[in-house]
């Protein structure tokens, strides 16, 4: 069925985006046996923090998960991912009342390889009603305002924008998050973030405190937790007759 293909002007507003951040498990098989209790000791306090976190970041490419987040009370999302079959199903919702009258904005976003669908509801689609029921498919090269509204593509840049990770105890890890590098948050000082994880290596929990997009001077609480290892995601593409390209859209600041 061919897609339906329609121009739509649609009216802008500032979308404030949301945290989050997900790492993985971290195992290794390999051992060493140590000359005595002394150097196993040793060994494991010369564990590199940055390579641990960074192992788990590559986990993510290996199992599906799912992921939850908050930031304050203007934003929430939640997505399952399975990196096998390149495909994620991600849900978010923020409060841009503060940045202009659409009230909430909310999105369903589908990700399959490189496409990318992204269906909005809640304010964006009372102020256009021509969005009503529909998915629009872009790339994830695409847009970068629609597709900032993809929780997938926020955790990439984060992954990407973590440094100076240290060990605190044995499930805690501390890390610094480059706001320059993230396009959906405010640029500020590098974002100290909490991550702990589980007795398997793998990320529970990550709290930290991020710039207010309504007030650069304060911060909010964000919390991203991640469950659901190994379990199997569902993810298909939308129906053909309710897809509208990217390209059919006239943008007016959006």
């Amino acid at each position: 069925m061919t897609p339906r293909s329609r121009t739509a002007r649609l009216s802008g507003f500032a979308l404030a985006g949301a945290l989050a951040l997900g790492l993985a498990a971290c195992s290794s098989d390999a051992t060493v046996e140590p000359a005595n209790e002394s150097d196993a000791g040793d060994q494991q306090e010369q564990l590199d923090p940055a390579a641990v976190v960074q192992t788990s970041l590559d986990t993510l490419d290996e199992t599906s998960y799912s992921l939850a987040l908050t930031a304050g009370d203007f934003s929430s999302g939640e997505m399952t991912h399975d990196p096998s079959a390149q495909a994620y199903h991600a849900f978010t919702s923020v409060d841009a009342s503060a940045a202009g009258s659409m009230g909430t904005v909310e999105a369903e976003v589908i990700g399959i390889g490189q496409d990318v669908w992204i269906k909005p509801t809640g304010g964006v689609t009372n102020s256009v009603p021509e969005l009503q029921d529909v998915w629009i498919h872009t790339t994830a090269q695409g847009t970068p305002s629609l597709v900032g509204m993809d929780l997938k593509q926020l955790t990439d840049q984060l992954f990407d924008s973590l440094s100076n990770i240290e060990q605190v105890d044995e499930y805690t890890y501390t890390a610094d998050v480059d706001t320059h590098n993230v396009s959906q948050l405010p640029s500020s000082a590098p974002i100290t973030v909490t991550v702990v994880l589980d007795d398997r290596g793998r990320l529970v929990e990550l709290t930290g405190e991020m710039p207010d997009p309504t007030d650069a001077s304060q911060t909010v609480p964000a919390t991203i937790t991640v469950t659901g290892y190994g379990e199997p995601v569902d993810v298909s593409a939308p129906p053909a007759d309710q897809v509208l390209e990217l390209d059919d859209l006239d943008f007016d600041g959006f």
